[in-house]
């Protein structure tokens, strides 16, 4: 549910700083008319960016809490492990694990490598699509004359 979350207030903080981008460019574009719209997006911009990092900075300090708590068996309790939460007095605890339900964690986890490996491949080849070369020629040409 942690994780979960995380992911949720992520993406939050992404839609927040992407509207401030768009909404500090579009008070630059009309900074010359003396209007009041590019002021209050430009200020609209400002807080949308200032409260997407501010968040962002929480969401860091929580997941990295989580991952320290989760790696040193902090939730490693009978308490935690039992569901006592949602089931309440129906509440159990999974002391031996089955060879199926190892399978089953062995095949997620493989799953979710290929994942991040696939996403992260595909960012690199539009990273490397995107890519002005002619810019970068241009400039170390300037450093070689140098």
């Amino acid at each position: 549910m942690g994780y979960l979350l995380y992911g949720v207030i992520s993406t939050l903080i992404w839609m927040m700083l992407l509207m401030s981008s768009i909404l500090a460019h579009h008070s630059a574009a009309y900074s010359s008319r003396e209007s009041l719209s590019p002021r209050i997006a430009l200020a609209l911009s400002h807080c949308l960016r200032r409260t997407g990092k501010l968040l962002a900075i929480i969401n860091f300090v929580l997941i990295i809490l989580a991952c320290v708590f989760q790696y040193s068996n902090f939730y490693d309790r009978c308490f935690c492990n039992s569901s006592v939460f949602s089931r309440r007095g129906a509440a159990y605890a999974v002391i031996i694990e089955t060879a199926a339900q190892a399978a089953q964690a062995k095949t997620a986890w493989i799953g979710a490598l290929v994942l991040a490996c696939t996403s992260a491949s595909i960012f690199l080849v539009l990273v490397y699509l995107l890519l002005d070369y002619s810019s970068i020629i241009a400039i170390t040409s300037v450093h070689d004359d140098l």
